[in-house]
């Protein structure tokens, strides 16, 4: 075709060879420039372009052929080579430009390359690609040392404090908390709540004038809050819908976050959180009116949640709090806890468990009017973790171990934000601030010859008496 001489002085554009017509682009030309040289390169390159279509009609599949999914009728398209075939659009490299504008990201992937076109791109490079388990070995791994990377970083910023910093008072169940939960989807047709571990669909109490926030990560599943359990979102009759959207945002995501603040008047005393797809999968949520005797349920109210902040202060790992006792049962009575585990999933661990009785710890006695009234025993020996550790366990570790125990590393953030709501000015101690980066191993974690959820202490050790009933 490129061989072809054109009649620079015919103005056809469009040339039969045989049974076949191909558009000539040259011949837009005027007709000075319809040479030879014109013609060959306009052939090459921009004649493809401007050819009519010859469509072929495939019928097939294209992709894995491991699928479970996968009949003995299924068609494949057949590819030109082996590893096309046995590699059909499997992906090897895929970047993504992460969306981080919106509650709800819709990520964009800005480049993906097949495996097929990996194993060729080495191949071009010189490289063996005879065998494909040589070729993707690794010769290194990622390790995750299960320690707290602040600590080891930032261990300027922590100060060891033996006695814990003070302790904050929780008093009220609202208005003004924001409590965070996580919200998945683990049983078949049902929601589970991260505060609610082994439930499904729980019924969950809410307080009017609260904000609560549900992290939803439950692909398939819309969480709705309703007046009634319809997935349909319309009554059973059908004549109103039942989204309840005052102080909701983002009502029915399945990867989000669903904010709700309750209102102080006007809500109804039972809505319901529903799945957009299944009727079954709804739970009920009640909505109480804060008093002042409504009780906290620190075990439902805000261990497990991933975050809570009442007022202006927010819970933070390291903080030590204690309820007003005419609010709680008598399980959280005249008691302190420490919190971790903030951002994920809060605990709390009784201080009275973390006592230190040691070789390793400074026998102390505590003497008249040395400190404040009612926070220490009078004049009782107890044994105080002084020296600095920095080598350590995370203090909510349900075994209880010695390193947990011992652990008195409290950022200076906390030290802080305590003075502040409990009305006073900080004193910062340099001689107690770290010196060099803290190893913090996670909780949780299974240690040598040692158990895995502690006993309640032995407060006495009686090697004398022989009969427990002699007096």
């Amino acid at each position: 075709m490129a061989d072809k001489t054109t009649d620079s002085l015919t103005n056809s554009e469009v040339v039969k060879q045989g049974n076949n017509e191909y558009r000539r682009t040259v011949q837009h030309l005027p007709a000075f420039y319809r040479t030879d040289t014109n013609q060959r390169f306009f052939s090459s390159t921009l004649d493809p372009l401007v050819q009519k279509g010859n469509l072929e009609r495939l019928d097939g599949y294209v992709g894995r052929q491991d699928a479970y999914t996968r009949t003995i009728n299924d068609r494949y398209l057949s590819t030109t080579s082996r590893d096309r075939m046995a590699y059909q659009l499997e992906p090897a490299v895929t970047y993504t430009d992460r969306d981080t504008t919106s509650i709800n990201p819709e990520d964009q992937v800005k480049f993906t390359g097949t495996y097929d076109d990996y194993i060729n791109q080495i191949k071009y490079l010189g490289g063996k690609v005879d065998n494909h388990d040589r070729l993707n070995k690794e010769t290194v791994y990622s390790w995750n040392p299960a320690i707290d990377y602040d600590k080891l970083v930032n261990y300027r910023e922590y100060y060891w404090i033996p006695e814990g910093v003070n302790a904050i008072e929780i008093d009220t169940v609202g208005p003004s908390v924001v409590a965070e939960y996580s919200v998945v989807n683990l049983a078949k047709g049902a929601y589970n709540f991260g505060h609610r571990p082994g439930e499904n669909n729980p019924i969950i109490k809410l307080y009017r004038g609260n904000t609560y926030k549900f992290n939803v990560n439950a692909k398939g599943h819309p969480f709705y809050i309703m007046t009634e359990p319809y997935k349909s979102q319309v009554a059973e009759d059908g004549s109103t819908s039942t989204l309840y959207n005052t102080g909701v945002t983002n009502n029915g995501a399945d990867y989000g976050t669903v904010t709700f603040t309750v209102p102080l008047t006007g809500t109804p005393d039972t809505l319901y959180y529903q799945c957009g797809n299944h009727d079954a999968m709804y739970g009920i949520i009640q909505i109480r009116t804060v008093t002042s005797i409504a009780k906290i349920d620190p075990e439902k109210d805000i261990i497990g949640v991933k975050n809570y902040s009442v007022r202006t202060l927010d819970l933070s790992n390291g903080m030590k709090i204690k309820f007003r006792n005419s609010l709680v049962g008598t399980d959280y009575k005249d008691k302190e806890y420490y919190v971790e585990g903030v951002g994920e999933a809060i605990s709390l661990t009784d201080v009275d468990d973390l006592i230190t009785p040691g070789s390793y710890s400074t026998e102390t006695t505590i003497l008249y009017d040395s400190k404040p009234y009612d926070t220490r025993p009078y004049a009782k020996a107890y044994y105080r973790p002084d020296s600095q550790d920095y080598i350590t366990i995370k203090r909510d570790s349900l075994d209880q171990n010695a390193w947990s125990r011992y652990n008195r590393w409290f950022h200076r953030s906390v030290i802080e934000e305590t003075a502040r709501v409990n009305g006073f000015t900080p004193i910062l101690d340099e001689t107690a601030r770290a010196k060099r980066p803290i190893i913090e191993f996670d909780s949780g974690l299974a240690l040598y010859n040692h158990g895995t959820v502690a006993k309640k202490s032995v407060t006495l050790f009686d090697t004398v008496t022989t009969d427990a009933f002699s007096t």
